[in-house]
């Protein structure tokens, strides 16, 4: 059996972590963490070791742009890749929006969207 992606979502809304994580989980690929706190992202990331982190954009107290760089800025977790999710972000037909560097997708967001945003971040053949 092959080991489950490690995916760290980071998010200030309960209900939405919760379907993303169901969502997730539900497909027995992944395993998932979530951090409610934008504050609290990094120390959740080092603990954790995540192979993605799904971020919010849009949050109180830090906004996703400074939490990208936190976990950038840390040498054991810069290579991790990190998918934007959110609200503020419109669909388009083109493909993903990059924020950046990091692709962004909008809220709410499909199964089947998802996962193969984090396949094709992560380099992942299904």
């Amino acid at each position: 059996m092959t080991r489950k992606l490690k995916i760290l979502i980071v998010d200030d809304e309960p209900g939405l972590i919760r379907v993303v994580r169901l969502m997730l989980e539900s497909t027995g690929r992944y395993e998932v963490a979530e951090e409610l706190e934008a504050l609290n992202a990094l120390e959740t990331a080092k603990r954790f070791q995540p192979d993605l982190v799904l971020l919010d954009l849009v949050m109180p107290k830090a906004d996703g742009g400074v939490v990208a760089s936190q976990i950038r800025s840390d040498p054991h977790l810069a290579e991790t890749p990190i998918l934007f999710l959110s609200a503020m972000v419109l669909k388009r037909q083109s493909g993903p929006t990059e924020i950046d560097g990091c692709p962004a997708l909008s809220k709410p967001i499909g199964l089947r969207e998802l996962t193969e945003a984090i396949d094709a971040r992560l380099h992942v053949v299904a």
